[in-house]
């Protein structure tokens, strides 16, 4: 018997839990700490348009990082241990909550709630260049929802 929880609209379920997260560190008076562009279809890098929230997640084995936008979307960065081949980190927009991203929540508002920086990225260390992210609608995965037809 699986007993894991699967909300029916994962990207929905992210969303609210990434709004709520925000409202709750802007409670605390924290500000978003990095600009955002999103690289084009062409390559081009388009004008930092908005602002966003970085967190790092220091208990990670892997070294992570998650980028917070307003509308509940989610960008994780994940780097890659030390490899000959010189491959990248994995970095995907993320379709639903995982359970190592809600840890994070939770450890983030309890740092904020403690007077700290929520696991917020020091923005002096956040590069003066905006983080770049892939476009969100080339990778966006519509729920479907449930099958209604009769079999």
């Amino acid at each position: 018997m699986d007993t894991a929880y699967r909300p029916k609209d994962p990207k929905a379920k992210l969303q609210e839990i990434v709004t709520r997260h925000l409202g709750v560190l802007r409670t605390m008076h924290l500000t978003p700490n990095c600009d955002v562009s999103f690289v084009r279809a062409d390559g081009s890098v388009a004008d930092p348009a908005l602002r966003g929230w970085l967190l790092r997640d220091p208990q990670a084995a892997v070294p992570r990082r998650y980028l917070l936008l307003d509308d509940g979307d989610v960008w994780r960065e994940a780097e890659q241990p030390a490899a000959a081949d010189g491959a990248e980190g994995e970095r995907v927009w993320l379709n639903g909550p995982e359970d190592d991203f809600v840890m994070l929540l939770s450890r983030s508002q309890g740092s904020a709630r403690m007077g700290r920086n929520g696991l917020l990225e020091e923005e002096s260390s956040v590069l003066l260049d905006p983080h770049l992210v892939s476009d969100r609608r080339k990778e966006s995965q519509h729920h479907t929802g449930p099958e209604r037809r009769a079999r």
